[in-house]
C-alpha cells in the first residue's frame, strides 16, 4: 500500500505531504509509481511548482522523480530530531 496527499491552489503551487509506503512494500517501485501519479494528476498539469519537505535521506529518491533541492534545511516540527529538506519540481509551462 503507498499513499500521498496534495494541497493545490490548482495553478501556482502544490504541496506534496505524508507520501507513505508502507514498509513490508518498499523497495518495489511502489513510491516512484505513486510520485508519477501525482506528477501527471489532470489537477495539476497547469501547476507552475510543487513543493514537498522531506528528511535528507530520502533527498535521493526525490530526486530521481525529478525534484531538486530548494534551499537549505527548514527545522522540523517542534520536539522533532531532524532538520528537514525543502525541494521543488518546475514544470515547464
Amino acid at each position: 500500500m503507498a499513499v500521498a496527499r496534495v494541497l493545490t491552489d490548482h495553478t501556482y503551487n502544490a504541496n506534496v505531504f505524508d507520501v507513505v509506503v508502507a514498509a513490508d512494500r518498499r523497495g518495489e517501485g511502489l513510491g516512484a509509481r505513486l510520485m508519477d501519479a501525482v506528477l501527471d494528476h489532470p489537477d495539476l498539469q497547469r501547476v507552475v511548482g510543487l513543493s514537498l519537505l522531506c528528511r535528507e535521506g530520502l533527498v535521493p529518491f526525490y530526486g530521481s522523480v525529478g525534484f531538486e533541492r530548494d534551499g537549505g534545511e527548514v527545522e522540523g516540527p517542534e520536539g522533532g530530531t531532524e532538520e528537514l529538506v525543502r525541494m521543488t519540481y518546475r514544470r515547464e509551462c
